[in-house]
């Protein structure tokens, strides 16, 4: 079990998927979706998970999304946003 962290003043979910879209093993972004088919996110409500997939496509399909998610964290899922 991997255990990372997220500061509190950054975009929650814009962090997760990019951490997550970075951790997944493969040289092309396009095999994403099918690594992401073996994590599991448990999310609390209907809502929050609606807004995450609106946060993986934000993230997938703009390189400049991932990057204003990723500026001035330390390394989240891997100790922060970066």
């Amino acid at each position: 079990m991997n255990l990372f962290d997220i500061p509190a003043h950054l975009p929650f979910l814009d962090c997760l998927a990019a951490g997550l879209l970075r951790q997944m093993p493969g040289e092309e972004p396009a095999e994403a979706p099918e690594r992401l088919s073996r994590v599991t996110i448990l999310l609390p409500t209907r809502r929050s998970a609606r807004a995450l997939r609106t946060a993986f496509l934000r993230v997938a399909n703009s390189p400049g999304a991932a990057a204003a998610a990723d500026a001035g964290a330390g390394r989240a899922l891997d100790r922060g946003c970066g």
